[in-house]
């Protein structure tokens, strides 16, 4: 088993009571804040800003 499956198998033990209790819906809408939260903080991040900036990883681009 590699450490992918034991990670989707220990989430589905773990909110498998949770949604049971609550409803599933919640947590698509929790899982959907979360991601636009993290995506938003993307925008943010100077590093991911500029991933394409040759300078930053001292690459030099000739031209044919």
């Amino acid at each position: 088993m590699n450490s992918t499956t034991a990670m989707a198998l220990i989430g589905l033990v773990v909110t498998n009571p949770y949604a049971d209790a609550v409803g599933v819906s919640i947590w698509c809408l929790a899982a959907g804040i979360t991601l636009t939260v993290v995506m938003a903080y993307g925008f943010f991040v100077s590093s991911l800003l500029h991933i394409e900036d040759a300078s930053l990883w001292k690459i030099e681009i000739k031209e044919l």
